[in-house]
């Protein structure tokens, strides 16, 4: 292995909403190299999206999805480990203990019209399983807490710095705009930021005898010579529609194993809103942002029919139901308490899995120039199950009888909100 050939990034990142992650010991927030590399591997897959469909002939000829092969390639699969390595190279971060404490929340639930009320209903709303058990669950990496990833790989030629390092820096940078880390991330929790003009670039091997070459990431990007590859730093001038315009299609380029225009289309329309003209001292621009969005978005749930709420995704709420029907239908007298045997459990799972929906709907937190954005949009995809009917549980029946139900697109129901009840700035992007 020659050694000269090894590049690594030095990534800085700040942690922008509550990270509510856990480590190896219980109840206490710390940030994983695998959290992070999970992050990234979703986003490879919603970049490449194309390739589920497509087969290719793997291991002892069976057909497998050409989406496993290429993510297993870059991530590692069974046949190898990944092209690259990730570390969390300087740690600074600092856990706290009560997510619900720490910033004094006012907001309680009211019997009587049935929603959360009070002046921070909205992130209540949004963390709400963060607030039904604060002594348990409720730990979290603080906002504005510093750390820095390292990407490293060995490439002996372009090609190889794009596949092994390039690829993985840009699946990082799509996680930190559009994603997050840990427990509540879909709704505005984990957000962290990436200051793309402070990375550091080392060429060769970081040897005592210094022999490695260290320069900055722009000033390496000069060297390298792709002209769009340079268009990640943002200028001064930059707003957020402006960057967000030129960095989608960047993204895809860069991710997608094909290069085709498909995968953009959830991207087509990002709703936006910034609290660069906010009034709220008490409270940091993320909670204001999240807190206002949070409360449009409760308000909306609340008129909707369970055909409409199907499109915000459906919780794992009925699993006691799942685990009845388990039971009946293996025979197996399984005492309330008492741990269940491994092919049950898996059983069990899969049933869940089935009526489990993720939501469709996206909140997260992205800043650029001094400041911060919410970004709001919908991943793609309609319900299958059934042609476009969803199982129904219903609780309050002892039996274990369920329903199926028409469901209204998700489409029409997210856009819906976004545009009449969020009321934000709405961006288009077109492929073109």
């Amino acid at each position: 292995m020659d050694l000269s050939n090894k590049i690594e990034f030095k990534i800085p990142c700040k942690v922008i909403t509550p990270m509510f992650t856990n480590g190896a010991i219980a109840n206490v927030a710390e940030l994983r190299t695998g959290q992070l590399i999970g992050g990234m591997r979703e986003w490879f897959r919603i970049f490449n999206a194309d390739l589920t469909n497509e087969a290719i002939n793997g291991e002892d000829n069976n057909k497998v999805s050409k989406l496993f092969s290429e993510e297993s390639k870059l991530f590692g699969g069974t046949e190898g480990g990944a092209v690259f390595k990730l570390e969390i190279t300087n740690n600074d971060i600092e856990p706290l203990e009560n997510f619900k404490n720490t910033y004094q929340i006012e907001s309680k639930f009211d019997n009587n019209q049935k929603q959360l009320i009070g002046k921070d209903s909205g992130i209540a709303y949004l963390f709400y399983t963060k607030l039904l058990k604060p002594t348990v669950k409720s730990k979290f990496i603080s906002p504005g807490s510093a750390f820095e990833i390292s990407i490293s790989a060995f490439c002996k030629d372009a090609n190889e710095i794009f596949s092994n390092a390039i690829r993985p820096l840009f699946c990082l940078y799509a996680l930190s705009i559009f994603g997050g880390i840990g427990s509540r991330q879909t709704r505005g929790a984990g957000s962290f930021s990436i200051d793309v003009k402070e990375i550091e670039v080392i060429i060769g091997f970081n040897s005592f005898a210094g022999t490695a070459k260290k320069m900055r990431f722009e000033d390496w990007l000069q060297d390298f010579g792709n002209e769009n590859i340079k268009s990640i730093v943002c200028t001064e001038a930059d707003q957020l529609e402006t960057y967000l315009s030129r960095i989608i299609p960047l993204l895809l380029q860069f991710i997608s194993v094909n290069k085709i225009d498909d995968n953009i289309s959830f991207f087509k329309d990002i709703f936006t809103l910034n609290a660069q003209d906010s009034v709220d001292f008490e409270r940091p621009k993320w909670f204001q942002l999240l807190n206002y969005a949070g409360k449009k978005y409760a308000n909306y749930r609340s008129r909707l029919n369970i055909h409409q709420l199907t499109s915000f995704g459906l919780p794992l709420l009925n699993l006691s139901i799942i685990k009845g029907e388990a039971f009946e239908k293996t025979n197996l007298a399984v005492e309330k308490n008492q741990e269940l045997p491994v092919i049950q459990r898996r059983k069990i799972k899969i049933d869940a899995d089935r009526v489990r929906r993720k939501s469709q709907l996206i909140f997260t937190l992205f800043e650029l120039n001094g400041i911060t954005n919410l970004i709001v949009y919908k991943l793609p995809g309609e319900f299958l199950q059934e042609e476009n009917k969803v199982i129904y549980y219903n609780f309050k029946n002892t039996s274990k009888e369920h329903t199926l139900f028409e469901v209204t697109p998700p489409s029409e129901t997210i856009e819906e909100y976004c545009n009449k009840a969020l009321n934000p700035i709405h961006l288009t992007f077109n492929p073109d």
